[in-house]
């Protein structure tokens, strides 16, 4: 993911292939419409392009989309049949999944999250409220070792600017979240 800088810039001996959002990249893709907080993609590998929506909400399953595929091209898995995966993939209990309670959109994230993760959590939250009211359940970030304290207080700090309606935050760091 030549998008990513610490990932751009890592060392290694290992062939590289490029993927990314710029059309210099061997595989790339583009997020050409939003349905519902569903994200479709153009993916432009070195023959074709494809338009496939994502049965996963969130913009950031863009980069989860695109390494799916140019690994599965490069192992020879026919580029047609790992668009029709990728339109079908659901993730597993507890990663972006979407839940409907009676007339309530619930997208729980819990599953081992991490100060990236909460984000992209709670920018899909904004993207699937347009328009509603929301309210996000925050609960406690393990294994941040001493990094745990400023990692709630950043994370309080960025869920202001993401327009949710309201926060309950829950775990040892609830305070400074």
């Amino acid at each position: 993911n030549v998008d990513d800088p610490h990932i751009r810039n890592m060392p290694t001996k290992a062939r590289k292939i490029n993927f990314g959002q710029g059309p210099e990249n061997f595989f790339n893709a583009q997020i050409i419409q939003q349905l519902n907080g569903f994200p479709i993609l153009a993916i432009k590998s070195q023959q074709n392009v494809y338009e496939v929506q994502l049965a996963i909400p969130g913009n950031h399953n863009l980069y989860n989309a695109l390494a799916a595929f140019a690994i599965a091209t490069l192992l020879g898995v026919p580029e047609a049949k790992s668009i029709q995966a990728m339109a079908q993939f659901r993730p597993g209990a507890s990663r972006m999944e979407l839940l409907q309670l009676k007339d309530k959109l619930v997208l729980n994230d819990c599953y081992n999250a991490n100060p990236a993760s909460m984000r992209v959590a709670l920018q899909t939250l904004q993207d699937l409220g347009k328009g509603k009211k929301t309210l996000a359940i925050l609960g406690e970030m393990f294994e941040l070792g001493n990094n745990a304290k400023p990692a709630h207080e950043e994370l309080g700090r960025q869920t202001a600017g993401f327009g949710i309606n309201a926060l309950v935050t829950i775990g040892s760091y609830a305070e400074v979240t």
